[in-house]
Parts: C-alpha cells; structure tokens; sequence
C-alpha cells in the first residue's frame, strides 16, 4: 500500500514538474515564431526573391547539359556499316571534342544502338581512339545516349552535291528574253524614223 502510494506521489510531482516546462516551451516556441513572421513580412519579398530565381533557372541548367550532349554526340554516321568501328570523320570529331571543348563539358556520347552488341562496340572503338588522341592526362568519360543525331552521312552529301553539279544545265539566255529586248528597240526605232519622216513631208 505504502509502496503504490509512493508511486502515486511521484508520478504526480512529475507531472507537475514536466507542464511548466510545456508551457514555457510552447510560449517560446509561439514568440519565436512571431519575431520571425514580424521580419519576413518587413522583409518582403526578399526571403521569397531567390527561391523564385532558382526555380526560373533551374531548367536552363538541363538545357545545356543536353546542349552539350548533343554537341559531343558521336552518331551512327562516324561509324563505319560493317565493322562498327570509327570513320575517318568519327576520329576527327572526336579530337575537335577533346581540344575545343572545355573540361567540365568534355564527355563523349555514343548512339545507342538498338541491339547492345552493337552499342558495346561503338564504345570500345570510341574508347580506343580517346586513348590513342589523348595518351597522357585523365581520360574522358564515354557515355551512352538515347539522343538520335541531327544531319546526315557525308558520303549522301557529297553524292548529292555531286549529282547536282553533274546534271546542272549549261547556263543560256532564252529567246523569249532576247526577242522582247531587241522587239521593243526595234518599235521604238521605226517609230522615231516614221515621225522623222512625217515632219519632211
């Protein structure tokens, strides 16, 4: 009996011990929160302000990734049909990557291939090219993108220009041009001699 009356006790002088401390807690907690709404509404809108100016830049920051990404692209066209391995032109872009662009921005993106064989391939042989341009120094990162490049193969451009400069006609004026000049002199000189020849009459 003594026992649960002891406990009883002090369970009691805890609770009256504890709530002062809830109540001062509380009552700071409320003042503080007015002392700081007081100095954000003063300040307005200067808390809100460059949470507002990340949110606007923060797209931009995709965009030139993906710019960059599609600038380091290494298509299906700088490879080679049979082989996979790079073309001439694929060797030459990837040295303009590695000297013009910056170091940040310097990582090399391969075509993703529909079979990965493929695409395992293109990155060996874009690996190997980077070793070789580049021996000394760290090694730039290849990466696989979903990008699909923009353009075509150089050998259909040059086929194109090729045909073109081939069947372009032999350049000529028309008859139609040449008359109408000349007809127009013509009328305008038999004109001028028939009034001439009215004023001796």
């Amino acid at each position: 009996m003594l026992k649960s009356a002891s406990s009883i006790g002090l369970l009691l002088a805890a609770v009256c011990f504890v709530s002062p401390l809830r109540g001062q807690d509380a009552w700071h907690d409320f003042w503080n929160e007015v002392h700081v709404g007081w100095h954000r509404n003063n300040e307005w809108p200067a808390p809100f302000s460059m949470a507002d100016r990340q949110a606007a830049m923060a797209p931009f920051c995709g965009m030139i990734a993906n710019g960059w990404q599609r600038q380091n692209l290494i298509g299906e066209n700088y490879f080679d049909g049979g082989s996979k391995s790079l073309n001439n032109a694929g060797i030459e872009r990837i040295r303009v990557i590695l000297r013009q662009s910056p170091v940040e921005h310097r990582i090399i993106y391969v075509e993703r291939d529909l079979d990965d064989d493929v695409t395992n391939l293109r990155i060996d042989a874009v690996q190997q090219a980077v070793a070789a341009l580049q021996p000394k120094g760290p090694m730039p990162e290849v990466a696989v993108s979903n990008m699909v490049p923009e353009g075509r193969s150089a050998e259909m451009v040059a086929a194109e220009y090729k045909g073109y400069t081939s069947s372009a006609p032999t350049p000529r004026l028309t008859a139609h041009s040449a008359g109408g000049s000349g007809g127009g002199g013509g009328a305008s000189t038999s004109g001028s001699s028939g009034s001439a020849g009215g004023g001796t009459n």
